[in-house]
């Protein structure tokens, strides 16, 4: 997003999933396609007010195989730097597509991009993804989620929000393409909840039902916006969706059914705040779209000998190839930008005299979103000994981010964006007691 936008649109750490691969008539370009960019190498800069958070200057694009779609093994091999949310489709001629988000070069900041492959992911063109009919101060198309019509085109599902500061929260919407490549948005939308934010959408064809899942500030915790369609346009919502507290991330169908694959805290216990806990990548199977069952044991785990892996693995695309095997695009951290987010936190505090203090968010557990603001939680941190910092006592966590805090004589404020009961940021900062000593 290279526009001034809402930081819940900046931060997305989010669900991108790909449909079923449709077998249609007709040839693409896409094997004789060039590159139009080159991705940048290791991470980026933070958009203002967000250092030290995760997104997608500090993601990067990894690959995996299986036979199954059950047992997955990396290839420990990179798709992309600064790039996030990733979507997969094979097409007509066995292209590999995988749509993205990405973060670097310039030329396409923020946009949705898409990778290209003949060869199974073993080598790489990238490509411009256009979108015509996008409203002027309309923020960009993000969270890609790309499936083929039943008349062979290509919709295009992805957030953005309407127009200026008052347009309202962000939502799903679509565009259509003959070539994948050059969309024209289609009128309205297609999941919008009031005063609720919509993010991430993952659509699959069920049958003869179009089955929409999405992420944001849904009303359940832990839960997905859920919604159905017998055209892929015009969407009924359903009660909020959650099989085995998973965030949906792509689907598409196999042998006997359709298998969704998804992220949620690893199953090891998380550590307690600051650190941010390692997602894991999991699975579920149904049969009709109603009834699903968990599959047993995580996809794909948290590897600490992986050296080009941090912070766990989240955010699968799954597609199967045309030799029958299956590839996943996962997103991880880049555990340089780790190392430079710790560095740059000691040095901040590195001259601080006691007693000392230190402001911090940390992401709500019962959350898979650790990026989006809303799911953070303040606390204070409090300096004891000459390197050991341990939580203040007697906090009661509330949905916030980036804090702040000043002394005045024996009690300690912290200052937080804050939230409305609706869920929406305050347009000034509260004033929130911490400690008073």
């Amino acid at each position: 997003m290279n526009r001034k936008l809402p930081i819940f649109l900046i931060t997305l750490i989010t669900v991108a999933v790909s449909c079923a691969v449709l077998t249609v008539s007709g040839s693409s370009s896409a094997a004789q396609a060039t590159d139009d960019f080159t991705p940048c190498t290791g991470y980026g800069t933070p958009p203002r007010g967000a250092a030290g958070q995760l997104g997608p200057w500090a993601n990067r694009l990894m690959i995996a195989y299986s036979d199954d779609g059950l047992t997955w093994t990396r290839a420990n091999r990179i798709l992309s730097d600064q790039a996030d949310v990733p979507d997969a489709i094979v097409d007509d001629d066995g292209v590999l597509r995988v749509y993205y988000v990405t973060w670097c070069p310039q030329e396409v900041h923020n946009k949705t991009v898409v990778a290209l492959s003949s060869d199974g992911g073993q080598t790489w063109r990238y490509r411009r993804v256009r979108i015509n009919g996008l409203a002027p101060g309309q923020p960009d198309a993000v969270d890609p989620d790309i499936v083929r019509t039943p008349d062979g085109k290509w919709r295009l599902y992805f957030t953005s929000a309407p127009p200026g500061p008052g347009g309202g929260p962000p939502r799903t919407y679509s565009a259509l393409s003959d070539d994948g490549f050059t969309f024209q948005l289609e009128a309205g939308y297609r999941l919008s909840v009031e005063s609720r934010g919509v993010l991430d959408p993952s659509a699959l064809l069920i049958g003869d039902t179009w089955h929409l899942f999405a992420g944001g500030q849904v009303t359940t915790p832990g839960a997905n916006w859920h919604a159905t369609s017998t055209d892929g346009l015009n969407f009924t919502r359903q009660a909020d969706f959650s099989t085995g507290n998973m965030t949906m991330a792509n689907g598409l169908a196999v042998e006997g059914g359709y298998r969704f694959y998804g992220f949620r805290l690893a199953a090891n216990p998380p550590p307690p705040p600051p650190a941010i806990p390692p997602m894991a990548i999991y699975s579920i199977f149904t049969t009709d779209g109603v009834t699903w069952k968990v599959d047993s044991e995580a996809r794909l785990s948290p590897d600490p000998s992986a050296s080009l892996e941090a912070l766990g693995v989240k955010d699968p695309a799954v597609a199967r190839l045309r030799n029958g095997r299956y590839i996943m695009i996962y997103v991880t951290t880049i555990p340089e930008y780790l190392a430079n987010r710790s560095a740059q936190t000691q040095s901040s505090t590195s001259n601080i005299q006691s007693p000392s203090f230190l402001s911090l968010h940390a992401c709500n557990t019962v959350t898979t979103d650790a990026a989006d603001p809303r799911n953070h939680q303040p606390y204070l941190a409090r300096l004891e000994g000459r390197t050991n910092w341990s939580l203040v006592p007697g906090q009661t966590p509330y949905r916030s981010s980036v804090p702040d805090f000043i002394r005045r004589g024996s009690t300690t404020y912290a200052y937080t964006p804050g939230q409305d009961p609706a869920g929406c940021a305050q347009p000034r900062p509260p004033v929130r007691l911490i400690e008073q000593r």
